[in-house]
């Protein structure tokens, strides 16, 4: 397994699964005093639908370690602009009862069945000895998927080090709209999330627990190198770093095809849907979602839309196109 592969997995929940970091808090976090994140530029496109509605896409982080006073003036003038904000999945409608409910729905083991029963010996010891080294009642994630417990593991190492899901992006600017009362559209909803993830197979499921018990202790470092990438608007980087896994191992096709591709096609359909009553909306969706020829901007493109980077790095006072415009006639 490549170094790209086991950093891709643990990144996942930074980028991607901001449902999975809500529903995952199982284990005690332990936050540490850490520097302010003060301010980000991030990647932000202009999408011109060919009826005349427009989307400011931005990409986002789902966690961060501290409050983000300043998004640049490219998204401040974007939000000032919208009329809605689009999300992946809008946190604030689910309740705590709610989302145990969701939680236990997919992430729970069917009894007797335990977690112990799910995975190899090799796997099952070295699961036992991170949480005998962190202090955990290993009952606590025994009846648990295998797949729920990487992310279990995930949130609570970032939690250690003082990433909190309530400063990711999107929570900000839901807080923000519905203190403007501003309408809120999800694109996804927190059980279609999870059921991405329940679909994984059963051997990839343990690829991910293995690999962040191996790597448990870069988990932080990893995550600041990303957000880093993400808040100075970074497009190569974060590319590269979601997807070169896949060149290096092409195995993993069924993967990224669940977890980025077929999700991307689907958010964009429904942008595409929501275009056609010609307003301006503000769309926060993970930034995973918003990079190659296979990310939203693309493929919005290929439905016909003008699509323009506007902000994100130094290329915040010179927006370009980034894709041209198609000539396919929407659908």
């Amino acid at each position: 397994m490549t170094q790209r592969f086991r950093v891709l997995f643990r990144l996942l929940a930074v980028l991607l699964a901001g449902t999975l970091l809500a529903c995952a808090s199982r284990l005690p976090p332990i936050p540490l005093d850490l520097p302010q994140l003060f301010d980000a530029r991030p990647l932000v496109w202009r999408a011109t639908a060919p009826g005349g509605g427009v989307a400011y896409l931005m990409g986002s982080v789902h966690l961060t370690r501290e409050h983000i006073d300043d998004f640049g003036s490219v998204a401040d003038d974007a939000w000032a602009a919208a009329e809605e904000l689009v999300v992946e999945v809008d946190v604030t409608l689910l309740s705590a009862q709610e989302m145990a409910a969701l939680t236990a729905s997919y992430g729970a083991l069917a009894a007797p069945r335990t977690l112990e029963d799910e995975l190899s010996a090799e796997t099952w010891q070295s699961l036992v000895a991170y949480l005998d080294s962190r202090a955990i009642d290993v009952e606590k994630i025994s009846g648990w998927k295998p797949w729920f417990v990487y992310f279990v593991i995930v949130q609570h190492e970032l939690a250690r080090a003082g990433f909190k899901t309530e400063e990711g992006v999107d929570r900000v600017y839901l807080d923000a709209a519905i203190a403007a009362e501003l309408p809120i559209t999800a694109l996804e909803t927190a059980a279609s999330q999870l059921q991405t993830f329940d679909n994984l197979p059963d051997a990839l499921e343990e690829v991910l627990l293995k690999d962040s018990l191996q790597r448990v202790d870069g988990f932080a470092d990893e995550a600041d190198a990303l957000i880093e990438a993400w808040r100075e608007g970074q497009a190569d980087e974060l590319e590269e770093l979601v997807f070169q896994p896949l060149q290096e191992a092409p195995e993993l096709q069924v993967f990224f095809d669940a977890v980025f591709f077929q999700r991307n096609r689907q958010m964009a359909g429904r942008i595409h849907q929501l275009a056609k009553d010609g307003r301006t909306r503000f769309v926060v969706v993970g930034a995973g979602h918003m990079v190659g020829d296979q990310g939203i901007p693309s493929l919005l493109a290929e439905r016909g839309w003008r699509i323009e980077l506007i902000g994100g790095g130094r290329r915040e006072a010179e927006p370009a196109p980034l894709v041209a415009t198609q000539e396919r006639a929407s659908e």
